[in-house]
């Protein structure tokens, strides 16, 4: 209860992946929470991810997900209208990309 909301958000985040589950799926896992605790979120995604784990992360922070995913599926009121590699999706070039999906 004395937590803050990213430090509780890093928690849920460690919870999550305390059992070493073959799917990980994070809900903005990214909110409220401090460098250091992208930091800590960004390493238990890839020790996901190197034990062979699918994770799904959903967020609206671009920059973050290009950084901890592979491939990018962009959703919008509930419908896909873009999958791409996350590499696509980088730089000024992947900035616009993203706006123009969501326009």
């Amino acid at each position: 209860a004395g937590f803050s909301h990213g430090m509780g958000r890093r928690l849920s985040v460690v919870l999550a992946a305390l059992h070493d589950p073959a799917v990980l799926l994070l809900d903005e896992p990214f909110d409220g929470v401090d460098p250091i605790g992208v930091e800590a979120t960004m390493a238990v995604i890839a020790d996901a991810r190197s034990r062979g784990a699918c994770v799904l992360v959903s967020t609206h922070l671009r920059e973050l997900a290009v950084e901890a995913c592979t491939s990018v599926s962009v959703l919008r009121r509930g419908a896909q209208v873009a999958k791409m590699a996350a590499s696509e999706m980088t730089g000024e070039d992947g900035a616009r990309a993203y706006r123009g999906l969501l326009d």
